[in-house]
């Protein structure tokens, strides 16, 4: 009797616990070893659903704009915007998070105490 493999694409899902060691395989075969670290994600808060989308300008006292994988400092910066550029950002629905409010851009969050809307037209 030979074993079973399960089929592909269902990964065996499991906890995890702090200071175990731990070894990975990657989908392109690489095989990642190491100790799991507890870390704690960031909370989330409500994320808006956002439908219409209007031209912001960044208005930062100097130097860019960081953009944010989620409404929070918490959360790694992907990008940043040029002082004084123009970028399409969420016009109907805000976020809250570390003590700022945030407005969805294209490629992620920003802070939006920063973005002061500009002339031109909305995309709906």
């Amino acid at each position: 009797m030979g074993t079973t493999q399960p089929p592909a694409g269902n990964a065996r899902r499991g906890r995890i616990r702090a200071g175990l060691p731990v070894r990975v395989l990657l989908a392109a075969g690489t095989l990642v070893a190491g100790t799991v670290v507890a870390t704690a994600a960031p909370a989330a808060a409500h994320t808006p659903t956002v439908t219409t989308w209007c031209p912001y300008r960044v208005t930062t006292d100097s130097g860019d704009l960081n953009v944010r994988s989620h409404h929070s400092t918490s959360f790694p910066i992907l990008g940043t915007l040029a002082r004084g550029s123009t970028v399409f950002a969420g016009a109907d629905g805000t976020a809250t998070g570390s003590g700022y409010t945030w407005r969805q851009v294209s490629s992620g969050w920003a802070a939006a105490t920063f973005l002061r809307r500009a002339p031109g037209s909305c995309l709906f």
